[in-house]
């Protein structure tokens, strides 16, 4: 498979917080990241072709490998990137000082996304981050002074214990990032948070709203549901995601999606077993034509610009009316959806309920 992006998934983290249900490690010691470094990297070679578009590091922290361990994963990376790739690594202030910043963007990383989540330090300590706000600005400036241009901070919104949530957007603005992520919290099922009370509905479109208001004003565009960007600097790779392209996963846990044979794979979720098996991959999913249609959909609304007529019909070789005339219909009677120069796009309250406009396109299958 030919591959737009790559996305590595390093599963190691200092400690894990209260409200993570991602995949992730946090207590493995320098032999199992040895090991899981190595593994990676041979997966990589088996796997990788061609010139990616895209590269992405997430996790999990994947700062949580020593320099030399991410240095010699970026270099079995290099072949398969050139100078027009972006490459991003995800890292947590506290992870990373300046020298380790200045080696990354020396081995052709461009892009860094930092977790801030909020500029509170009780709010921090609450979620079971392990940084301080002071932190966070000490790892953000380190990353400037080394090179980065292209940086995206993660915010989360939407707290129960947070009192002064709109700090958070101002401070952030101040510091003026290329990227914005801006999150709800989400309580979910196995993790430390498990039954705690989640703000209501009301109290989280209104933060949601005065983010995106406060966003766009200092000039970011919303470009899809949870991100806003400066002068185009949207996240490439994410996009690739929204809009159905080709892409492979390596790593604990990792998906990859072969558009041209309409299959998706996962990797092994046991590291005990992606460390000893040669196969990684763990599940294969056909896509049918019926589940790419909806995906053009679910996915690419995600997108504030929204779908194209057109490119459904180029892609699928039938109009988009045809399947889904109906699913138009009853979002315009409840005005989910706009549909205008052959565009279909989310209104504003279809943003704010946007599962339920999602799930309308599944269902029709």
């Amino acid at each position: 498979m030919k591959n737009t992006g790559i996305y590595v998934h390093i599963p190691f983290c200092a400690s894990r917080c209260n409200y993570c249900n991602f995949l992730s490690i946090g207590d493995a010691d320098a032999e199992v990241k040895e090991k899981y470094t190595k593994a990676l990297i041979e997966e990589i070679r088996a796997k990788a072709e061609g010139k990616a578009d895209t590269v992405y590091l997430g996790g999990g922290t994947p700062t949580a490998l020593s320099l030399l361990q991410i240095l010699r994963v970026i270099d079995a990376l290099r072949p398969y990137t050139d100078k027009n790739t972006e490459f991003t690594i995800e890292a947590n202030p506290k992870t990373v000082d300046k020298h380790y910043l200045y080696k990354l963007e020396d081995a052709g990383v461009n892009r860094i996304s930092f977790g801030m989540q909020s500029t509170n330090d009780g709010v921090l300590k609450k979620l079971g981050r392990t940084h301080t706000y002071a932190d966070f600005w000490d790892t953000y400036n380190a990353a400037q002074d080394a090179g980065f241009n292209n940086i995206n901070v993660d915010l989360i919104s939407a707290v129960p214990f947070a009192e002064k949530e709109k700090d958070d957007i101002h401070r952030l603005i101040n510091i003026s990032p290329s990227h914005i992520s801006a999150y709800s919290l989400s309580i979910e099922n196995g993790t430390n948070f498990e039954g705690l009370t989640a703000v209501s509905d009301e109290v989280d479109r209104a933060k949601y709203a005065y983010i995106k208001e406060e966003l766009q004003n200092a000039g970011y565009e919303w470009y899809e549901i949870s991100n806003f960007a400066k002068n185009g600097k949207y996240s490439r790779h994410n996009t690739a995601y929204w809009t159905r392209k080709s892409y492979i996963g390596v790593g604990l846990g990792a998906h990859s999606f072969d558009k041209e044979k309409s299959v998706r794979y996962s990797n092994v979720t046991e590291l005990e077993t992606y460390l000893s098996e040669e196969n990684k991959i763990a599940e294969t999913t056909e896509i049918t034509r019926t589940d790419a249609m909806a995906e053009f959909f679910f996915l690419g609304l995600r997108l504030i610009r929204g779908v194209s007529l057109h490119d459904f019909y180029d892609e699928f070789g039938v109009s988009a009316e045809s399947i889904y005339g109906g699913v138009f219909d009853n979002l315009l009677k409840h005005r989910l959806i706009h549909k205008e120069g052959g565009v279909i796009r989310l209104t504003d309250y279809g943003v704010d309920v946007s599962n339920t406009v999602f799930t309308e396109f599944i269902q029709s299958n």
